[in-house]
């Protein structure tokens, strides 16, 4: 069960909202969720527009999912931390499904001692279904290196758009759609994606940039089906997803 102490944001109703907020140097030993904690089967809920940063935690150091029904859009994850599993996100038993949109998570999984997340430095996802679309994951850390972005356990995943560099993903039991993606691995399974010795050309990922230089080849190569306004229609800093040719980049950041 959650230990819900020292979240800072706590969500305990349906159809909620939370909008607009730096949810900042969370949580604690014990803790599930250090930035957010979500669960008893809460369903409609919507997170964007957020900042979790320095956060940590047992599992989920920035937010913790727990049979829940979700959407995270247009949010950032960086320097969030877990003690066992999902330095920046834990999702569990979220079968009625979690959908995460324009979203960064960077250098998660990993404290300022240098202990790191056991599994997902970035995404540890248990027994949910799950699509990520439009996300930046990348330079995340994790005891398991095969892990180091996304650990995906009994769970219905898919993702589009992405860009998983350098980190890779593990995904066990239940088969995964990956398509339109640069990955730092070469999935059998994935469709129409770039693979090693592809890079996706940060401006300066040493820095924390993660937009796209004029050179990347994740310009103009996503699927815009992907992207419906019900969820979002601009990228992570608000420019306007398509091009006049209703083209759209992948990762987090419309170039």
């Amino acid at each position: 069960m959650a230990s819900l102490g020292q979240s800072i944001i706590n969500v305990m109703a349906n159809d909620c909202v939370v909008d607009g907020f730096l949810i900042e140097n969370g949580g604690g030993a014990g803790v599930q969720g250090g930035g957010l904690y979500a669960g008893a089967g809460l369903s409609n809920l919507r997170f964007e527009n957020l900042v979790f940063k320095n956060n940590s935690a047992d599992n989920g150091g920035g937010m913790f999912l727990d049979d829940c029904d979700a959407e995270l859009i247009n949010s950032f994850f960086y320097r969030n931390n877990a003690t066992n599993h999902g330095g920046g996100l834990y999702l569990q038993n979220c079968n009625n499904g979690v959908v995460v949109v324009n979203v960064l998570f960077a250098k998660n999984g990993v404290d300022a001692d240098g202990n790191l997340t056991q599994n997902g430095g970035a995404i540890y996802m248990n027994n949910s279904t799950v699509e990520v679309i439009n996300n930046t994951i990348a330079d995340n850390q994790a005891v398991d290196v095969n892990s180091k972005g996304i650990y995906a356990d009994n769970s219905n995943w898919r993702m589009h758009n992405s860009i998983l560099f350098p980190d890779i993903f593990t995904s066990t039991n239940v088969p995964f759609i990956i398509s339109e993606c640069l990955l730092n691995q070469r999935p059998q399974t994935a469709q129409n994606c770039f693979f090693p010795p592809v890079s996706p050309d940060f401006v300066n990922s040493a820095a924390s940039n993660y937009r796209l230089q004029a050179t990347s080849p994740c310009i103009n190569a996503g699927d815009p089906t992907y992207v419906t306004p019900q969820l979002t229609i601009t990228d992570l800093e608000g420019r306007p997803r398509f091009t006049a040719l209703m083209q759209i980049d992948l990762g987090a950041f419309q170039h």
